[in-house]
């Protein structure tokens, strides 16, 4: 059975719910699972998840995203859109290239940050829009090639692989959570 937990911790915070035991935690990353009547120095107490139907929200469909494998790491759709646009119209220059050389050619040639460039091109390869060979190699040593024929189709694939990712995962799906998360 599969819960829809982005987070281990989560997880944990909805089992102890109506039990004897409570979560604590102690920034940045430290968790204990202790009895509900006591009390631990320099920790907090975590709050309950009490309703499974909070989980399909669009802060955990983009921490899931940004942790699965291939991750996920843009979700501004127009900033997707102009590198997506920029490959296609020059479809032809963006064959058979490392991940390094493709990159440099985009930050000479669109005016994004270089972060919001690098996240989109990990988030088009996460979407199945380029073509990885070979499949065995870290994508650093991949050969890359652009798949889609413009940005609109580049998009509509990158929306369904979040989708479909996230399905697998969240059994309530919830569509507008979704489309929250790309207006995000």
């Amino acid at each position: 059975m599969q819960l829809g937990f982005s987070r281990f911790t989560d997880f944990i915070r909805y089992v102890t719910y109506d039990t004897g035991i409570k979560l604590i935690h102690k920034p940045p990353s430290e968790y204990r699972l202790i009895v509900k009547d006591c009390q631990v120095e320099g920790y907090t107490e975590t709050t309950y998840i009490t309703d499974l139907a909070s989980l399909n929200a669009a802060k955990n469909y983009r921490q899931f995203l940004e942790r699965c494998k291939p991750p996920f790491k843009q979700f501004k759709l127009n900033v997707i859109f102009a590198v997506a646009s920029h490959i296609a119209l020059h479809k032809l220059d963006f064959q058979d290239l490392l991940i390094q050389d493709i990159l440099e050619s985009l930050n000479q040639s669109i005016e994004l940050e270089q972060s919001e460039i690098k996240s989109s091109l990990f988030t088009l390869i996460a979407s199945g829009c380029f073509l990885c060979e070979p499949e065995n190699r870290e994508t650093s040593e991949q050969k890359l090639s652009f798949i889609p024929q413009n940005a609109t189709q580049a998009l509509e694939m990158v929306e369904s692989a979040m989708q479909d990712k996230l399905k697998e995962v969240f059994k309530d799906f919830n569509e507008s959570e979704f489309e929250q998360l790309l207006l995000s």
